[in-house]
């Protein structure tokens, strides 16, 4: 739980020196649209982002053996390359322990559809 809280203050700060420390050199992220990128990739991309604010809640985290997924929800606020792209989203990450350390091999994002209010 104490990495996932940093990820989401290094994401909102575009910390990509935090990024390089802690993603796993095999490192994939799969965004609501389908996209994969590599570490690479992302940790380059995440300067593209700008966030007004970044809330996680409802996170679920189960491990086995060296290795855990991490469930819950992402609130946002922010611009992406200058386009809005607030919303909820569901998440999953997978991490491993490395040589004592807990390292993220994985994330996919997965736009929560806004509620429809419902027909009496």
């Amino acid at each position: 739980m104490q990495l996932e809280r940093e990820w989401a203050d290094a994401v909102k700060r575009g910390d990509t020196a935090w990024m390089e420390q802690h993603y796993a050199p095999e490192y994939t992220w799969t965004s609501p649209e389908g996209t994969v990128n590599d570490r690479k990739a992302d940790i380059e991309d995440a300067k593209n982002y700008s966030f007004d604010s970044l809330e996680v809640s409802d996170t679920r985290v189960r491990v086995v053996g060296d290795t855990a997924v991490v469930t819950g929800v992402t609130a946002l606020k922010g611009k992406y390359k200058g386009e809005d792209f607030g919303g909820s989203y569901r998440f999953t990450d997978t991490l491993v322990r490395r040589d004592g350390r807990w390292l993220i091999l994985a994330s996919q994002y997965t736009r929560v559809a806004p509620q429809q209010a419902s027909a009496k």
